[in-house]
């Protein structure tokens, strides 16, 4: 019983602070957030997997309920259920969006991987362009990490070299070809994976 009256004061903590935000009250919000936040993050974190994204969405998280805290309705369900939503929410909103950005880059032709000059050097990367369409490429390219795909797109769906891709994220030309080389490496795994059951 004690667990279960814990529970209900913290969630009637959390229906109050809801409420108080809504009207405009800060110290509210911040002990909503202190209160809160740990679960959030690892709502998020769950689902995208890279801890940078997981920040920015952590924040986008609050910045609605600080913004439509008044839309929360305790007759409709707890309060932290509420909030796990919103989370979840932005967290698959977040790789939608980075799906379609994929997705767009893949409609220029000129700039799609089998139609990039350097692939012909690079044997897994003729696996790769050579074995998928574009929905299994694209399909594979979501399950590999957020940082080998970013370098990844950058260096054959752009004109960049291995060292302009390097300069424009700030990272070492070594780095970046580490995660280029582990992300291909992978993404030949999914998809002889992913032929093979279609198989």
């Amino acid at each position: 019983m004690g667990r279960l009256s814990q529970d209900t004061a913290e969630s009637a903590c959390l229906v109050d602070w809801l409420h108080q935000t809504a009207a405009g009250d800060v110290t509210a919000f911040n002990h909503l957030y202190r209160a809160t936040a740990p679960r959030v993050g690892a709502v998020v974190g769950a689902v995208l997997k890279d801890a940078t994204h997981a920040e920015d969405v952590v924040q986008e998280v609050f910045l609605e309920i600080w913004r439509d805290a008044g839309r929360f309705d305790p007759r409709r369900g707890r309060a932290l259920s509420w909030i796990v939503a919103i989370a979840r929410h932005r967290a698959v909103d977040r790789i939608r969006r980075a799906q379609a950005g994929l997705q767009r880059e893949c409609q220029y032709e000129s700039l799609c991987l089998r139609d990039r000059s350097s692939a012909s050097d690079d044997p897994v990367i003729d696996y790769v362009t050579s074995r998928a369409d574009q929905r299994v490429l694209l399909r594979a390219l979501g399950e590999i990490t957020w940082i080998q795909r970013e370098s990844i797109v950058l260096a054959y769906f752009t004109t960049m070299s291995y060292s302009e891709v390097a300069s424009f994220l700030s990272t070492p030309i070594g780095t970046v070809k580490t995660r280029i080389r582990d992300g291909l490496a992978r993404l030949q795994v999914i998809i002889r994976n992913d032929v093979g059951e279609r198989g």
